[in-house]
């Protein structure tokens, strides 16, 4: 028999390994900026982003590490500029609306200014593969050429228009121009020196792409409702698709013209073939710049007034598990992390034994999920389902039923044995039923206190049960010291809260109410806040970590008590849960996606048979490959040189080795 050990040195890089499902965006550091333009070279490594500059902001920004971290150019501020680099990222262009044009020829570590007109209106600019051949053009004016690497600019014969936005070929002889006026494209063969309209509809275009060899042309109009055409023949016909239909900002592709990337006004869309189909992601706020590795497995995003988004960052401390994708509702896992449960709308429900590597469906006797808590085994689970609150005593496998009356109930919260629950309602029309809801025996028997009416929304429940906190929207924080019997309002303001998290002895308070985060270090005498307009908190139990989703964006974590946030590193998504466990690791859940955990644990499974080993690993669009090592105690890795096939989400390898013994490891190039 064979003895296979498993070594993993990397964690896994949160993005999509199917390319027929949605792309994962992940936050880079970038900071956030009214991002206008993103460009990168063709293995993705050096990125070029500016912003939609005033006065005294920093225009452009660079990355020579795919995005991990970022410097300023340090180009003159005042104005927008608008980015073109070569293949390898050395050669940069930027030109500025109204200002001059600028070169970098070491990845934009510096810049010299060029001969190009100065004081026009430039707002697009391209280049060739290596940087040698470029074009720009001027709103109002014409398109100038260059072909010494932006030394000399001249004009070429494209007539005056509100020229918008250009896309050329690798070799730069193949050009595509669009206005933002009432025009078809324009095209040209030589470099940008001679015009002509194609023979195609007129259209104000918001972008234009096109393949390596400039056949395969992609133009996207600005206007909702309008088509958007497709050329696989340089211009020459075109084909026509009104779905989807946006309106869209920017538009990029890769080397074949097989995969894209396109931002609309608040939207992601993604395509695998060409733009025949297309899958639309990370929806919310508005998208303003895209940008394609020439392998088309690195996308890049960037929104109006937000961050960069990438779908490939090294080292990503957030993996997705392989929860099935779906509408999660909820979820809630055990104090260790091991046991999790996920439900989701229209009455899907699963449990995880192993923190997530893997995912069982249950039966579950609701459909209309909204909260959900455990004990710290998890064995105990309470849910507020269909207006009920409903109970599991063993893992989810049976629930019934507690005596709660039905209602508008939106939070639930409970000790580390189960026992004591506490639940939140609304309460319309100046009922005084009122909004908290206590229960020492497991939902069984319940009371709650007079007084406290209208629209409860959070509630926290410390691990002995004594430590209680309500989220009344419109009426402020309560708190209650022994155990629901007695409450009073917090120092809290009245606001619209969403979650409410607390470290364990429940000095320390964190909440959101979707406009900003509310922390407070004495039990909610006194608050202060945060700009980020949070949806779930989270908060470890010595309170070291706190987390922070943004609906519609990226999570934000904290090490020092929410002084700062970041949200570098952390995946985009449509957040409806998230919770820590007391080992200060997270998990949360992706409306219409999967659930995520962090720090990633790559998951490697192995199956033995007649034909040999066989390896499986979550899939990752970063450049993983196998190596294989007779002995631990020997350097000598060597890759193992099976194929490799994607199945259900994972990595399938045969190892070709016929030693006794061997070790595996994945390593990236």
């Amino acid at each position: 028999m064979r003895a296979i050990q498993v070594i993993i040195f990397m964690a896994f890089i949160v993005v999509a390994c199917q390319l027929s499902m949605a792309q994962r965006f992940v936050a880079t550091t970038a900071p956030v900026e009214p991002w206008w333009q993103l460009v990168s070279s063709t293995n993705g490594r050096a990125l070029f982003a500016a912003t939609s500059a005033n006065a005294g902001i920093n225009p452009v920004y660079y990355s020579t590490n795919g995005g991990a971290t970022w410097a300023n150019a340090n180009l003159p501020s005042g104005n927008t500029f608008f980015l073109a680099c070569s293949a390898d990222g050395t050669k940069v262009a930027a030109a500025m609306w109204y200002g001059s044009i600028y070169i970098s020829t070491n990845s934009g570590g510096s810049w010299f200014k060029t001969s190009a007109p100065s004081n026009v209106w430039w707002d697009s600019i391209q280049c060739s593969r290596d940087g040698t051949t470029l074009i720009a053009s001027v709103w109002g004016d014409t398109i100038y050429f260059s072909t010494d690497g932006g030394q000399t600019w001249n004009p070429g014969n494209a007539p005056s228009k509100s020229w918008l936005t250009l896309a050329s070929s690798g070799d730069g002889k193949t050009c595509f121009a669009g206005t933002a006026g009432i025009d078809p494209l324009y095209f040209s063969g030589d470099s940008g020196k001679t015009w002509s309209p194609l023979n195609m509809p007129s259209d104000e275009w918001g972008a234009i792409a096109c393949s390596v060899d400039g056949t395969k042309v992609f133009a996207m109009p600005f206007a909702t409702g309008d088509p958007y055409f497709k050329s696989l023949d340089s211009g020459m016909t075109w084909a026509t698709n009104t779905t989807p239909n946006p309106g869209w900002n920017s538009v990029a592709c890769s080397d074949d013209g097989r995969m894209l990337v396109a931002a609309g006004p608040n939207c992601l869309y993604t395509s695998t073939d060409s733009a025949t189909d297309w899958t639309a992601c990370c929806s919310g706020q508005e998208w303003k710049a895209v940008s394609c590795s020439s392998d088309g497995l690195q996308l890049l995003a960037a929104k109006t007034g937000g961050q960069i988004f990438s779908t490939a960052i090294p080292s990503i401390p957030w993996a997705p598990t392989l929860a099935p994708l779906g509408s999660w509702a909820c979820l809630c896992e055990s104090a260790d992390g091991v046991r999790v449960f996920g439900a989701m709308q229209g009455g899907g429900a699963y449990v995880s034994s192993n923190a997530g590597g893997q995912w069982s469906a249950i039966e579950v006797p609701a459909t209309n999920w909204v909260s959900v808590a455990a004990s710290a085994d998890m064995n105990k689970i309470v849910a507020i389902a269909d207006l009920k609150i409903i109970q599991s005593s063993d893992a989810g496998a049976t629930w019934h039923t507690t005596t709660a009356p039905p209602g508008l109930w939106s939070s639930v919260a409970c000790s580390s044995n189960g026992n004591v629950v506490l639940a939140v309602r609304a309460l319309f029309g100046g009922s005084t039923a009122g909004s908290i809801y206590v229960s020492h025996d497991c939902g069984t028997n319940w009371t709650h206190p007079s007084g406290i009416n209208g629209v409860g929304t959070a509630s926290w429940c410390s691990a002995d049960g004594n430590i209680m906190f309500a989220g009344i929207n419109g009426g402020g924080i309560y708190s209650s010291i022994n155990s629901g019997t007695n409450w009073a309002l917090t120092g809290a303001p009245s606001s619209t809260w969403g979650h409410i998290a607390a470290t364990g002895n429940g000095v320390f308070l964190i909440a959101s109410d979707y406009n900003a985060i509310w922390i407070s270090t004495n039990s909610g005498g006194s608050w202060v806040t945060s700009s980020i307009p949070a949806s779930f908190v989270a908060c470890s139990k010595d309170g070291a970590t706190l987390l922070a989703t943004v609906s519609q964006g990226p999570i934000y974590n904290s090490t020092n008590a929410g002084a700062t946030w970041n949200a570098a590193n952390s995946p985009y998504g449509n957040w409806s849960g998230l919770v820590m466990n007391d080992n200060g690791n997270w998990i949360a859940a992706n409306n219409g996606d999967t659930i995520f955990t962090a720090p990633a644990v790559p998951l490697v499974f192995i199956q033995n048979s007649a034909q040999g080993i066989s390896l499986s690993w979550a899939c990752s669009l970063t450049n993983f490959f196998l190596q294989r090592n007779d002995s631990l105690g020997s350097s000598n890795w060597v890759i193992d040189a099976g194929p490799i096939s994607v199945v259900n989400g994972l990595n399938n390898i045969s190892a070709t080795t016929n030693s006794s013994a061997s070790f595996f490891r994945l390593a990236t190039h």
